[in-house]
């Protein structure tokens, strides 16, 4: 718990230092759907169970040139869901509380859009960090004829998740005055299984953002908005 206080106080610091330098700043919330692709050593695929979850943080923006920008954020992302795991225990669900730390860097290309050009399409790729906080999970047996499964040592240790896990961000959406509305997709590039049964544990998500602009682009003519 310690490094994982120690950590998030790093991260705080970058966040507040390099945003005295950002251009654009903003918060992002919105939804997500995380899809498990599992594997175990036996090479057995499971099923592909999905969870839901919910994201919210700041995000900057530095504008490299008319078109493109470079875009940072620290989010906090909860995701909760259950399955069926009997493809690999008979009998049992498995339920999921999970709590992460989203670390994305962007490179967006803005094309305004409309007659009178008031709206911009965004398009974005990069790679995105997924740092496991904290969380827990539950195997629970329907007969009731073993006792439940509860574990909290999500991340990290044996059976569990790494803790890190690295994605590739690839999106699109638009930018009207101080708002955006972002739609884009998460693939794994790290294995995420930590787990001594498992081979593969690949996370695939999807992302459905809204974002408020506090502090707009400046203008060569300091305008509030480009």
């Amino acid at each position: 718990m310690n490094k994982i206080k120690r950590n998030s106080a790093l991260l705080l610091l970058l966040l507040i230092s390099t945003t005295i330098f950002a251009q654009r700043i903003g918060l992002q919330a919105g939804g997500t759907l995380t899809g498990f692709q599992q594997q175990t050593n036996s090479n057995q695929w499971g099923d592909f169970p999905i969870i839901s979850g919910a994201i919210f943080g700041p995000e900057m923006e530095f504008k490299l040139n008319d078109k493109y920008g470079l875009n940072l954020a620290a989010l906090f992302e909860f995701r909760a869901g259950r399955n069926d795991i009997s493809w690999y225990k008979p009998g049992t669900t498995y339920t999921r509380i999970l709590f992460y730390s989203q670390v994305p860097v962007h490179i967006t290309y803005r094309k305004p859009w409309g007659k009178k050009k008031k709206m911009t399409q965004l398009y974005f790729t990069g790679p995105r960090l997924n740092v496991g906080l904290f969380g827990t999970t539950n195997e629970h047996y329907y007969l009731a004829t073993r006792p439940e499964i509860d574990d909290d040592s999500n991340f990290g240790g044996q059976n569990s998740l790494h803790r890190m896990d690295v994605v590739w961000d690839l999106g699109f959406g638009v930018e009207l005055n101080r708002f955006q509305f972002k739609l884009h997709y998460g693939f794994p590039i790290t294995n995420s299984a930590n787990v001594s049964d498992f081979k593969a544990y690949w996370q695939h998500q999807l992302q459905l953002n809204i974002g408020y602009t506090i502090q707009a682009f400046k203008d060569k003519n300091n305008s509030d908005d480009e």
